[in-house]
């Protein structure tokens, strides 16, 4: 009987060591969160800004650049967004299961974070493209902006027909979906003049204009899709840091039992013994 004491007392201090761990990891998700929901705040809000601009810029040219038309490349270029580390539920198979469906033999790969590197590896018979030599999750804007600029040449050279993002967007604290967004070709929000009739004036042209700025606002695509993914790898982390909690007390509550039982019959067990002793 001792033996099965000693085996459930184990049990729960193991249990208690590490329920330690993943309150602490949810503290740690907790804060980065925060700060993770910072930055995408930021990079959303200047997206939003230069995608005003450029729909303004828009709105002045009379021929529809080759980025906004469909190509007649055959192959699509995938930037994957996945996190570089773990224990964050379904965060990073939710984003895999999205994209094997949409995989073909020739489309090329761009994967960010550790967990989509080592998934869709050039050994497993994916086709990792060389544009990016080396993705990472903290990648600037100007570095983004740079592979902006090569994607466009990508892309007008009919190398690709098209170009998406597979990353994960951000509905609530609770809630993530992964989702599939196409960069090229761009869609251009509708501009809305609010100075009347009266048109901006663009020097030196609107062509040459969007032509200097599509890249940064590309970039700023990328940036948003990195940071959104990002603040859903922590909210799935906490997530699944506050599940585990909740898993490890209700194991604790049992356990506790178990062995409140177990030593009951063992006291039991002893007086048992003790007055049969005495009566004998």
């Amino acid at each position: 009987m001792s033996s099965g004491l000693n085996k459930t007392k184990r049990r729960i201090a193991s249990v208690k060591a590490t329920e330690k761990i993943t309150k602490a990891m949810e503290m740690i998700a907790s804060v980065k969160m925060k700060r993770s929901r910072d930055q995408f705040d930021a990079s959303s809000l200047s997206k939003s800004k230069c995608m005003d601009i450029l729909s303004s810029v828009f709105a002045s040219i009379k021929k529809t650049p080759y980025f906004c038309l469909p190509n007649e490349g055959n192959k699509t270029l995938y930037i994957i967004i996945s996190s570089d580390l773990g224990l964050c539920g379904g965060y990073n198979s939710n984003v895999f299961k999205l994209f094997d469906p949409e995989y073909k033999e020739d489309d090329e790969i761009i994967a960010f974070g550790s967990k989509a590197i080592s998934h869709y590896d050039e050994k497993k018979g994916y086709k990792i493209s060389s544009l990016l030599k080396t993705p990472s999750l903290d990648i600037s804007l100007f570095e983004l902006t740079k592979l902006a600029s090569l994607l466009l040449q990508e892309y007008k050279k009919n190398r690709f027909g098209s170009i998406k993002i597979i990353s994960t967007r951000y509905v609530n604290s609770l809630n993530f979906v992964a989702s599939s967004t196409t960069l090229l070709p761009i869609s251009i929000p509708t501009y809305e003049n609010e100075y009347g009739g009266v048109p901006p004036l663009i020097e030196p042209s609107p062509e040459a204009v969007i032509n200097s700025i599509i890249p940064l606002s590309l970039g700023y695509i990328l940036k948003e899709a990195i940071d959104e993914a990002k603040l859903c790898e922590q909210s799935s982390r906490r997530n699944a840091m506050d599940n585990a909690n909740d898993n490890a007390d209700e194991l604790l509550k049992n356990l506790n039992i178990e062995y409140n039982k177990s030593r009951q019959s063992s006291i039991t067990q002893e007086i048992v013994e003790v007055v049969s002793g005495s009566l004998n």
